[in-house]
């Protein structure tokens, strides 16, 4: 059905394809896709893999001062009684493409049967037929008249073509424009010319069909406020959809960057901690040192221990030969050496004492040292552990309020999606 476009001053057009497989209706498209124009935004487009495109008159057409738009529809493969009869009943015109193949005519009878099927359908309206004789290049095509007695297309105009040479294919469709703008005129010269109410043939685009009765004034007006009505409720929903958009991305990045301040924060924490470990490892590294030194100091010491034991036990020995001389000689005799050599023993106690008295002395230090390096061990070790129990903790607390808030927001996301899918009132019911 032809629609008028009030307020763009345009009449939208439809022709449907209809045709036998394989008898050329893509190729048809393919042809006239290279000249269609682009699919006005939010309907359909305007590719061959979607049967329908938008195509432009070589010649400016109009129609009561208004703009003329086609669109082209057609469907993939045989189509069935049902998509012809679909197709003709959204259509202003009909283009019929047979087959010249004489192989083919059984395709065309089945097709042309379907096609005439659904034309006597429509009682209230006129649909002009156009048929394209394609496929004449073929050694043994048929001719125009010869089709035209095998269908029994009558009074039908025929054009013929060579879809894939490109020839008859924009005059095919220029030809049913033709044959549809002549039959909506023809509508409107009786329409004014009657009394009663107008045939609707044209009517204005809108979700509902105009009244076929009442003042055409008055009609006219009331389908411009019907428009203006539904395009102001769909300025109101685009509005609405991108406010809620940015609301959504808003709060997002709200959640985005508290949960880029808690990660941030968790990685200050553990470097911290790291730090922290890496400290008390070197601190313990040294004081390892300093007890391995002392352990090389206590081994040496005692190496020092050994020579004087052994040192003693020598003047033991020297003090026994001594006595036994002292026996077997004449006391007074010996008196002077025994002297010096109890002075000389005199002298080597005390240095053996002085050599002594630092090793006992170490002992209690690594003692000491030991028990110290013990407890600072156990109290950075339980320190460390508190502090990692306590992030844990926080980094717990933190996941849990992010997932509230994300539940938070997917509920509200869903009722609005919710709400938004709820029918609209109209206006006009």
């Amino acid at each position: 059905m032809a629609y008028l476009n009030v307020r763009e001053r345009r009449l939208e057009t439809k022709i449907a394809y209809i045709g036998a497989e394989f008898s050329g209706r893509a190729t048809n498209f393919l042809v006239l896709g290279k000249a269609a124009s682009p699919p006005p935004v939010g309907e359909g487009g305007s590719a061959v893999d979607d049967l329908s495109l938008f195509w432009k008159p070589r010649v400016e057409t109009s129609f009561r001062d208004c703009d003329v738009r086609v669109e082209l529809v057609t469907s993939h493969g045989e189509p069935s009684s049902e998509e012809i009869l679909g197709l003709v009943r959204s259509a202003d015109g009909v283009v019929f493409v047979a087959d010249a193949d004489p192989s083919a005519q059984d395709r065309n009878r089945l097709s042309l049967a379907l096609v005439r099927e659904a034309l006597s359908a429509q009682v209230d309206r006129e649909v002009p037929v156009v048929v394209q004789v394609n496929k004449t290049d073929l050694p043994d095509a048929l001719g125009e008249e010869a089709l035209a007695v095998l269908l029994g297309l009558g009074d039908w105009t025929r054009v013929m073509a060579c879809a894939t040479r490109g020839e008859g294919v924009v005059e095919t469709v220029e030809e049913a424009l033709a044959k549809v703008l002549e039959v909506l005129r023809q509508d409107a010269s009786a329409a004014s010319a009657t009394s009663g109410g107008p045939r609707q043939t044209i009517r204005p685009a809108s979700v509902h069909a105009l009244p076929r009765e009442g003042n055409p004034l008055l009609t006219a007006l009331r389908q411009v406020l019907r428009e203006t009505v539904h395009a102001e409720i769909e300025a109101l929903d685009e509005r609405t959809a991108v406010r809620l958009d940015r609301l959504f991305d808003e709060r997002a990045d709200r959640e985005q960057l508290q949960l880029a301040a808690a990660a941030a924060a968790t990685k200050a924490s553990t470097e911290a901690l790291l730090a922290a470990v890496r400290e008390t490892r070197a601190e313990l590294a040294a004081q390892k040192t300093e007890l391995v030194a002392l352990r090389e100091q206590v081994a040496a010491e005692g190496a020092k221990a050994q020579l004087v034991a052994s040192t003693a036990t020598a003047i033991k020995r020297a003090v026994e030969i001594l006595g036994a001389d002292v026996k077997a000689s004449d006391p007074r005799t010996l008196l002077t050496p025994m002297k010096a050599a109890l002075d000389a023993v005199v002298l080597q106690m005390a240095s053996l004492t002085a050599l002594v008295k630092p090793v006992n002395a170490l002992a209690p230090q690594i003692e000491e040292a030991e028990g110290r390096l013990k407890k600072e061990i156990m109290g950075r070790g339980a320190l460390m552990v508190k502090t990692l129990e306590t992030k844990h903790e926080e980094n717990a607390a933190t996941l849990a309020k992010l997932d509230t808030k994300h539940t938070e927001l997917t509920t509200l996301f869903e009722t609005v999606i919710e709400e938004l899918k709820k029918p609209k009132k109209s206006w006009f019911t």
